[in-house]
């Protein structure tokens, strides 16, 4: 068994589809078994997946959490096919800085 967790620029809804499409018959062809907007379990091959989705607040990236039985690899593989949220820089700081210091100036 493995638990992983990740951040992602997708929302939770778009990351659960990632999730059924990845794992299910697009992908590893397990069955959903369990669904709501949160989560998704799916089964077979002699295990199971559980993804759960959510997101913080607006503007927050999502954090998927993946819990696998017997199929250790094929999460490891979701989880690196996940989009990642972007970093803000130095060169974001400085910018929002003169953006915000001409917006006070007006």
């Amino acid at each position: 068994m493995i638990q992983l967790e990740a951040q992602t620029n997708l929302s939770p809804a778009e990351a659960l589809e990632l999730a059924e499409r990845f794992f299910g018959s697009q992908g590893y062809g397990l069955a959903v078994q369990s669904r709501n907007r949160r989560q998704i379990t799916l089964v077979g091959g002699g295990g199971s997946v559980v993804v759960a989705a959510t997101r913080a607040g607006p503007n927050q990236p999502a954090m998927v959490q993946i819990q696998a039985r017997e199929w250790d690899a094929a999460a490891k593989e979701f989880v690196l096919k996940l989009p990642r949220p972007r970093r803000e820089t130095a060169i974001d700081r400085w910018l929002a800085s003169l953006l915000g210091k001409k917006r006070r100036r007006r």
